[in-house]
């Protein structure tokens, strides 16, 4: 699952330039830690991702009939060329079943992207499962900074 926004008319993005992009956002998880499921576990198996392309992220069906994303995000804890691994949806502090909000962020490892000739970028935060079975989630807030590199 995932969500995603084009920046090009909402922003005003140079053609062709190189920007560095964090994310700092919620989502809010009702899944302990410690579980086990199908697949894997409710919580440390589903791997939350976010990241940044030029290409707008569309999921598809592949040839045996399973979706999957027309971008490069990677395989469940494992970075892709357009996502990079932010987390997993265990809670920190609870193991009943109510609903806590769990932050993620990329400070640390901002993504380098270079936007093409219209000046446009997509943005995509979402989930990458080794569980089978179903996930619930809310994104509560989601906060992005974009700041132009001088080369």
């Amino acid at each position: 699952m995932f969500v995603k926004k084009n920046l090009l008319k909402s922003t005003k993005l140079k053609p062709n330039t190189t920007y560095s992009v964090t994310f700092d956002f919620g989502i809010a998880t009702n899944v302990s830690s410690g579980l086990i499921g199908g697949g894997g576990a409710p919580g440390e198996s589903v791997y939350v991702k976010a990241g940044v392309t030029t290409q707008e992220p569309k999921s598809q069906i592949n040839k045996d009939g399973f979706y999957l994303m027309n971008i490069d995000k990677g395989n469940q804890a494992k970075d892709g060329k357009h996502s990079l691994l932010l987390g997993n949806l265990a809670k920190l502090k609870s193991d009943d079943d109510r609903y806590e909000l769990k932050t993620f962020t990329n400070k640390n490892r901002p993504f380098i992207v270079k936007t093409n000739a219209k000046g446009d970028l997509w943005l995509h935060i979402g989930t990458d499962s080794g569980y089978e079975s179903e996930t619930s989630i809310y994104i509560p807030h989601i906060n992005v900074k974009i700041r132009e590199i001088k080369l």
